[in-house]
């Protein structure tokens, strides 16, 4: 993760790298707040973002631990069985970041 921090004390996310070099552009969508992460339930700072990609914005809600280890929350994969998924303009969801790991 690439930030910005203000002689203020704001982080500001700018771009998010992902191990294996991909890179997505960060646009901050709403205030920085402290929330719940979904998936972990652990208390993280939560940055409500959009990834730029060649196919548009995709929000996401990008969070900051206190163990300053950064992470993405995204939508389950489907169900067994399930016939409605909306698919992510990445192709493969598995390769979005942050599927399928918890990162606490």
């Amino acid at each position: 993760m690439t930030a910005t921090h203000t002689r203020t004390g704001l982080t500001i996310p700018r771009e998010l790298t992902w191990d294996d070099g991909r890179r997505w552009q960060v646009e901050p969508t709403g205030h920085p707040r402290r929330a719940q992460a979904t998936h972990t339930g652990t208390l993280a700072m939560l940055y409500p973002i959009a990834l730029v990609t060649d196919n548009g914005r995709v929000t996401r809600n990008l969070y900051r631990g206190k163990n300053g280890i950064w992470f993405v929350e995204v939508p389950e994969p489907p169900r067994e069985g399930e016939l409605t998924y909306e698919g992510l303009p990445y192709g493969d969801e598995r390769r979005l970041p942050g599927f399928g790991e918890i990162v606490c």
